[in-house]
């Protein structure tokens, strides 16, 4: 077990780095507070790129992330780690509760170191973020992970371009990916899948999956696991053949005809929509020639009554001429006249 005592000079210088360096939760906290120390930021996150960091070293760094649990980011890009430090990270990432954040590419971890790091992730509920690209992971370390993503509930981001990936891991991706409802990024660009290998990826729902600019497999020795792989998943995903192309592509016209008759369908609906609202058109508008008649006759009624009314008082004015006249005759007058 290594100790801070047996550590060489080299081991401890990184183990101190780790140790009393800003710890990143502090940086972040102090960028949405105050908007500063985005360059102190930026240098802590770079200060373990390109450092010829190798196996040894990714051991003493991995005993200083045990202990100082503050630190939620690593990057150890661009070094010379192999397996032995892919497994040592590994080990760190069964116990450690706070790291969100690791991007451990660009290095030289392989099938096995992938596995070992796989074997991490089904324990590990914090980490989000994993960078492995240009890591020479081949199909056997791709399918450890996806093995390890079926059980995983906590990683949102997976970066694994520039390996050595084969249609021999693609099955068991797929299946993960079938699986596993947090993860929203997978990237697997320039890899050696084949179109038929793309297509079963793509054909799984996962949005954030990308196979872009895929490389031709060069002739080479595989590891023994991966050879072990590709003889039990050889003939798992194969080009398609022109039969069932033709049977696909005559499945999909008939699938558009169905559209092409649903939206005539609609269609006809909508002028029966449209021929019954003029229907209602018009029959608003008789309503409304009607109601127009009524006005107007009622109109004419209420002249003609105020024609009624003041022929009526003519009437009752001319009465009441003659009953004064009437009233202001004498007896002597009635006499004068019967003589």
């Amino acid at each position: 077990m290594l100790t801070y005592a047996n550590m060489n000079q080299r081991q401890r210088e990184l183990y101190d780095e780790v140790m009393n360096g800003p710890n990143y939760v502090e940086y972040e906290a102090e960028f949405i507070g105050m908007n500063v120390a985005v360059g102190a930021l930026t240098k802590w996150r770079n200060s373990l790129h390109d450092r010829e960091i190798g196996d040894a070293e990714a051991l003493a760094i991995a005993e200083a992330l045990k202990v100082k649990t503050t630190v939620t980011m690593i990057s150890v890009l661009h070094n010379e780690i192999g397996e032995v430090g892919a497994r040592a990270i590994a080990e760190t990432l069964k116990v450690n509760t706070r790291l969100t954040f690791l991007f451990l590419g660009c290095n030289h971890i392989g099938d096995a170191g992938a596995q070992a790091i796989a074997e991490a992730l089904k324990v590990n509920t914090t980490l989000t973020t994993l960078f492995l690209g240009w890591s020479q992971i081949g199909d056997a370390g791709a399918q450890a992970i996806a093995e390890a993503l079926k059980v995983n509930a906590t990683l949102t981001e997976l970066f694994l371009w520039h390996n050595e990936i084969g249609d021999a891991a693609v099955p068991s991706i797929v299946e993960a990916l079938k699986v596993n409802k947090t993860l929203k990024t997978l990237e697997l660009d320039r890899n050696f899948l084949s179109r038929g290998a793309i297509d079963a990826l793509t054909q799984t729902g996962n949005k954030g999956t990308t196979c872009k600019d895929m490389r031709v497999q060069p002739k080479k020795e595989p590891s023994p696991a991966t050879s072990a792989l590709n003889a039990a998943t050889a003939a798992s995903i194969e080009p398609q053949s022109p039969v069932t192309l033709a049977t696909e592509n005559q499945q999909l016209r008939s699938e558009l005809a169905a559209k092409d008759q649903e939206l005539a369908d609609e269609r006809q609906k909508l002028a029966m929509k449209e021929q019954e609202l003029a229907v209602k058109e018009q029959e608003l508008g008789a309503k409304e020639q009607e109601l127009a008649a009524a006005k107007l006759e009622l109109a004419d009624e209420r002249q003609l009554r105020a024609a009624k009314e003041q022929e009526l008082q003519k009437l009752l004015l001319g009465i009441a001429d003659r009953e004064d006249w009437i009233e202001v005759k004498s007896p002597a007058d009635d006499e004068e006249a019967n003589v």
